[in-house]
Formats: structure tokens, C-alpha cells, sequence
């Protein structure tokens, strides 16, 4: 039960720190490409 717990807190904190790292390229200006290979690394 406790490693559940420690699991889903690793995976929201993975989660945010990907959705902060295509908010920061989307504030710099890069291109789409970028954005592109996060997502397909995401998924």
C-alpha cells in the first residue's frame, strides 16, 4: 500500500515536470519539433 502511495507520487511529479519542460519551450518560441518528440517520447 505504502509503494503504491510512493509510485503515484512519482508519477505526478514525472507528469508536471514534463508538462513544465513543454510550457517552458512553448515560452521560449521553439517550433513545433520540440514539442513533437516530447510528446512522442510521453507516449
Amino acid at each position: 500500500m505504502h509503494l503504491l502511495i510512493l509510485l503515484f507520487i512519482q508519477y505526478l511529479t514525472t507528469n508536471s515536470f514534463w508538462t513544465y519542460v513543454q510550457l517552458t519551450l512553448k515560452t521560449i518560441g521553439h517550433s513545433n519539433l520540440p514539442n513533437t518528440a516530447l510528446n512522442s517520447h510521453i507516449t
